[in-house]
């Protein structure tokens, strides 16, 4: 239970600021504002039936007491990252460490097992092993075992890697990385999809939570979720 509360803990490292509108936008069908507008600068809608709890700066919603399965959306910002080249670097920089957005020398050949076509780091497990970065807070949480030969292991398996992704924004999108892992947080099992976003001086972060072995029949429900995020800025 204590890894559990840490977890919601560190999803909800939060700054208020003040609203942008009133505007509930078009709800989708089905589907229900679940932010506060007065309170946060984003939309986002759950299904009608999913109990919401808005605080601060936050907002989650929970499919229902019988299943648990909950979405977490939080705020908050980060100092030193105006010397970023675009948002997708920033993005790398909090999420695998500063060191991650560094390229070699203009003479030297960019790795490409490292790197993708754009400059970009990619993904690898050696990333979680970097003291500060927001992957290495994320995986530290998880409960670890010890194997037959005494070896210890991290329950935390990534089960797609970090790619780039985009929210919306009106006129216009938002970068941002989304990746989805399982483990173990006080021997209960979990998975979990998660979205970081920065906008506007602050990183977004929205994690869906539920047992590995429902992840699929709500992933179509995560994904509405996400299509019709928005950001009112």
């Amino acid at each position: 239970m204590k890894k559990l509360i840490t977890m919601i803990l560190l999803l909800a490292m939060t700054l208020s600021f003040s609203a942008c509108g009133n505007d509930q936008g078009d709800v989708p069908y089905g589907m229900k504002l679940a932010s506060d507008p007065e309170t946060v600068d984003y939309l986002v809608y759950v299904p009608e039936d999913w109990a919401v709890t808005v605080k601060a700066g936050m907002t989650m919603a929970q499919v229902s007491l019988a299943d648990a399965t909950n979405m977490i959306v939080t705020n908050h910002s980060h100092t030193n990252v105006s010397e970023y080249r675009d948002s997708k670097n920033t993005l790398i920089a909090y999420l695998y460490g500063a060191d991650a957005v560094k390229l070699p020398s203009s003479d030297v050949e960019v790795d490409p097992e490292l790197y993708d076509k754009d400059g970009y780091r990619k993904y690898d497990d050696g990333l979680l092993q970097v003291t500060g970065s927001y992957l290495n807070r994320v995986y530290s949480l998880f409960d670890t075992e010890t194997a037959d030969d005494g070896s210890v292991k991290s329950t935390f398996q990534m089960i797609e890697s970090p790619s780039f992704t985009t929210l919306k924004k009106r006129n216009g999108a938002v970068a941002a990385i989304t990746f989805v892992y399982s483990g173990k947080l006080d021997g209960a099992e979990v998975q979990q999809k998660m979205v970081l976003a920065y906008e506007d001086a602050y990183f977004y972060n929205i994690t869906f939570s539920t047992a590995p072995m429902i992840y699929d029949s709500h992933a179509a429900t995560f994904s509405t979720i996400l299509e019709n995020f928005t950001f009112e800025g």
